[in-house]
């Protein structure tokens, strides 16, 4: 591990602090101008899958004028790897500086045995001088936001609220009440009770959430006796009912403030923290690689200024097809962004896989950076979009970057109707509900069937004729042990079967 951080800080300190804002890892596009200001920019948390059910990725910011606020809603075209030019107003309010901080975050589900989206968006909205969490949802079919609601009408401000997929037809929003932290299972139809999952002091309350089909993490920080913030741990299951496992502090010697998630494989565990090292703010990343190896490592370290925000993203997400055979690998690509504050101007760092640096520099400051949490290919490269918000045109407005990977032979992970194809299920390793995708070409009839390792028949997902399409299917395996089984595909002469493995 020593050399993996001597080498990222090295280049760290080496490249220079006064980047243009074009460079090998993409140019700075001016996603939105005028006399108004954009902020608190947030990319869709999408389901973790091999490809994309929408043609498009969500960006949602809060907007203020003099006499009003909204959120706005502005779409990312894949294919195109350009924005829309048109906004769509979510939710408007005549009073300013009244609506903030929107999430957003989207699931696939089938309905009529074709595979769609649902996006769900929260943001606080503040009446009788009091924040409250509002919402609204978009369902792909509809192609409209419905009228926003409040999911809190509380006395005491409800603030800074996220929003994760829980399955092919929930969420989970978890928010900040006063000291409290609180959490509520949604889906297109109804909420839950909301219930406490902690309670801490107000002013060191800082959470993130993780989750994916099936189960995820919260942590969050609170003060201890010493009057330090440290960071607790706590994760959750989904199936057969949802349950929270007990808190679990995670012991490290400096105060933690602002902790965010990496988003790394399926059960790992680690989180960037900032503490405080001589004074200044410092980038850090408390690792377990084993339950009884927990580390820290300082991932900014340098002098040169306070670090601030760590914004992390980490996915599994490549498909190589070879010329006869099939084959599907894992392809870890780190994008990390860091602000970088001095006395006089700010900055973005981003660094590639940890190891190579770019910073963006403007007048001004450039901060809340966010990155997509899923990747997708454009021209023959692997591509992660990044948003921010930025004053150096006067106003608060947001831009971007499509930091492009290079990746040899891969090709878009899009299902294509010329022919029938078996997509890798998600989750996988899963716990214990996972998905599958496949496309069919022509009407056929159609089986999917699930196979242990002595090629006995567990269970069978379809058996019915279909027509040509794209389906998505939910399996739950809470009936069955942990182990290596095989799923597969059969519609007219087209068979094919692949791997999956049920983690418990």
């Amino acid at each position: 591990m020593k050399t993996f951080f001597v080498i990222q800080i090295s280049l760290l300190l080496a490249f220079p602090l006064y980047a243009q804002d074009n460079s090998s890892l993409g140019k700075v596009d001016t996603v939105t101008m005028g006399e108004y200001d954009d902020a608190n920019p947030v990319l869709i948390h999408g389901t973790f899958s091999f490809g994309y059910s929408q043609p498009y990725q969500w960006l949602l910011f809060g907007r203020n004028t003099e006499s009003s606020s909204e959120i706005v809603g502005k779409k990312f075209l894949l294919g195109d790897a350009l924005w829309d030019s048109s906004v769509v107003s979510i939710s408007s309010s005549h009073i300013p500086m009244s609506q903030r901080n929107p999430d957003i975050s989207e699931i696939s589900f089938s309905r009529n045995n074709f595979s769609h989206t649902f996006q769900f968006a929260a943001w606080e909205q503040r009446e009788n001088s009091v924040w409250n969490i509002y919402y609204s949802r978009f369902m792909d079919n509809d192609s409209v936001w419905v009228p926003s609601q409040p999911l809190t009408q509380d006395t005491v401000d409800n603030t800074n609220a996220q929003i994760r997929p829980l399955s092919d037809s929930s969420f989970i929003v978890v928010w900040k009440r006063k000291s409290a932290l609180l959490y509520s299972i949604v889906n297109s139809v109804t909420f839950s009770v909301p219930e406490t999952i902690a309670v801490g002091t107000f002013d060191s309350l800082e959470f993130d959430i993780f989750s994916r089909y099936g189960s995820g993490n919260l942590v969050w920080t609170s003060r201890d006796t010493t009057d330090k913030n440290i960071m607790i741990f706590r994760s959750f299951e989904t199936y057969p009912s949802f349950t929270l496992t007990a808190p679990e502090t995670l012991f490290i010697s400096q105060s933690a403030f602002n902790p965010r998630f990496t988003l790394l494989f399926y059960g790992d565990k680690s989180v960037f923290f900032e503490t405080l090292v001589n004074g200044n703010r410092e980038i850090m990343m408390w690792k377990e690689y084993y339950p009884q190896d927990q580390r820290i490592e300082n991932i900014s370290n340098d002098s040169l200024a306070d670090d601030r925000n760590p914004r992390a993203f980490s996915n599994p997400v490549v498909t190589k097809r070879g010329v006869v055979n099939k084959k599907s690998y894992f392809s870890y690509y780190g994008i990390l962004t860091m602000e970088k504050y001095t006395n006089t101007d700010s900055m973005l760092i981003f660094s590639e896989g940890y190891y190579l640096a770019d910073t963006v520099k403007s007048v001004g400051y450039n901060r809340n950076a966010c990155i997509g949490t899923d990747m997708f290919v454009t021209n023959g490269k692997l591509s992660v979009l990044t948003v921010w918000e930025s004053n150096r045109s006067g106003h608060s407005h947001i831009y971007s970057r499509l930091v492009r990977l290079p990746m040899d032979g891969v090709e878009p992970p899009i299902i294509s109707l010329c022919s029938c194809t078996l997509e890798q299920n998600y989750p996988n390793p899963f716990n214990p509900t996972t998905n599958f995708r496949f496309a069919i070409a022509h009407s056929e009839f159609v089986s999917l069937k699930v196979f242990d390792l002595l090629g006995r028949e567990v269970t069978t997902i379809v058996n019915e004729p279909l027509t040509p399409g794209v389906y998505l299917r939910q399996w739950n395996a809470s009936n069955l042990s942990s182990g290596i089984y095989f799923y597969r595909l059969q519609a007219g002469s087209f068979t094919e079967t692949k791997k999956l493995v049920l983690l418990r």
